[in-house]
C-alpha cells in the first residue's frame, strides 16, 4: 500500500489517535513532578533569591524552562500553575570527585497564577520593568522572569509543549497529520492541493438481470409475393410430372409347416487329427500322449 492511497478521512482518524496517545503519555509522565524535575523548592523567597544570586559566576538557579500545568490543590480539586524547572544550588557545598564545592542538581518550583513576587522589583534598578509588570491584571511567573531579564539578564525557555493537555495534543495532531500532511502528499504526488476525483465503479447492487425476448421476424410484401410465385411454380411442376405405373402385388408364399418331432443333437464334424492329452504325477500341465516309438531295424 502506497502513502498516496491513504484517504483524507483515514489521515484524520490517525491524527486523532496519535494526539490522544501522546496527550495521555504526557499527562502520565508529568504527574510525577519529582521523578521528572527533581527536588521541589517550596519557599518562594528562596526561589527568587536563587534567580539573582551568583555562585562562581553562575546563577544559583539556571537552565530554566517554564510551562503551565494543572496540579492538585489543597481543596481536592485541580489548579493551574507554572512549573519552573532547572539546575539549582541550595548554598550547601558538597564533596564531588574528592573536592568540596557547589553542586547544582535538578529542582523545580510551582508558581501560582496570578504570580505575586516576594521581591520588590523597584530595587532592581529598572523602574520601567517594574511598572510594566505591575500594570498587568493577571501576571504569571513568565512575566516576572521577563522583568528580571530586562533588569539582570535572567534567561529562560518557555517549554509550552510540555504543558499541553490531551485536547491540545489532539487538535495539534489533527492540524498537522490530518490537514497539512495530506496536502503535502497531494502536492508531491498529484501536483494539486486536493486529490483528483476517481471514476466510480459499477454498483452491482443496482444491476438487475433481464431476459432477452426473441424478436418476431418481420415479413415484407416482397417476401409474400416471392413465396406465392414459388408455390404456383411448384404446383405447375407437380401437375406436369407423369404418374407412376401401378405395381402388381407379389403372390404370397405358402407357409411352412412345423413338425413336432424331437430335435436330434448335431454331430460334430470329425477333425483331421485327434489328439489325446494326459498329465503325469510330476507334470504341471497336461501333455500330449503319443504312441511308443518303434525301434529301428538294424541293417545287416
Amino acid at each position: 500500500m502506497r502513502i498516496s492511497d491513504i484517504r483524507q478521512w483515514q489521515w484524520i482518524v490517525l491524527s486523532l489517535i496519535v494526539g490522544a496517545g501522546i496527550g495521555y503519555l504526557s499527562q502520565q509522565v508529568g504527574d510525577d513532578l519529582n521523578g521528572r524535575y527533581g527536588d521541589a523548592i517550596v519557599n518562594q523567597r528562596r526561589f527568587e533569591e536563587a534567580l539573582l544570586k551568583l555562585e562562581q559566576g553562575r546563577p544559583c538557579f539556571t537552565d530554566i524552562t517554564v510551562h503551565k500545568r494543572s496540579v492538585p490543590d489543597r481543596k481536592g480539586g485541580m489548579k493551574r500553575v507554572c512549573v519552573v524547572a532547572g539546575q539549582y544550588y541550595n548554598g550547601r557545598p558538597q564533596q564531588e570527585n574528592g573536592k568540596v564545592g557547589p553542586h547544582w542538581h535538578d529542582a523545580f518550583f510551582l508558581a501560582d497564577i496570578p504570580y505575586k513576587p516576594a521581591t520588590d522589583l523597584g530595587r532592581l534598578g529598572k523602574p520601567e520593568a517594574a511598572q510594566k509588570f505591575q500594570a498587568l491584571t493577571e501576571p504569571t511567573v513568565l512575566d516576572y522572569l521577563d522583568a528580571l531579564g530586562e533588569a539582570r539578564g535572567v534567561q529562560y525557555t518557555h517549554a509550552w509543549w510540555q504543558g499541553m493537555g490531551m485536547r491540545s495534543w489532539m487538535l495539534s495532531s489533527f492540524l498537522i497529520i490530518g490537514v497539512v500532511w495530506p496536502i503535502l502528499v497531494n502536492l508531491m504526488v498529484f501536483g494539486s492541493l486536493r486529490r483528483p476525483k476517481e471514476e466510480k465503479g459499477i454498483d452491482l447492487s443496482q444491476v438487475k438481470a433481464h431476459e432477452h425476448k426473441p424478436v418476431a421476424a418481420q415479413v415484407s410484401d416482397e417476401d409474400l409475393a416471392r413465396l406465392s410465385e414459388l408455390e404456383a411454380e411448384l404446383e405447375k411442376n407437380l401437375a406436369a410430372a407423369p404418374s407412376p405405373a401401378p405395381t402388381q402385388a407379389a403372390e404370397p408364399k405358402p407357409a411352412r409347416k412345423l413338425t413336432t418331432a424331437p430335435l436330434q443333437p448335431a454331430v460334430a464334424a470329425p477333425t483331421a487329427e485327434q489328439k489325446a492329452f494326459a498329465a503325469k504325477q510330476n507334470d504341471f500341465y497336461p501333455t500330449e500322449l503319443r504312441a511308443p516309438r518303434q525301434p529301428e531295424k538294424k541293417q545287416k
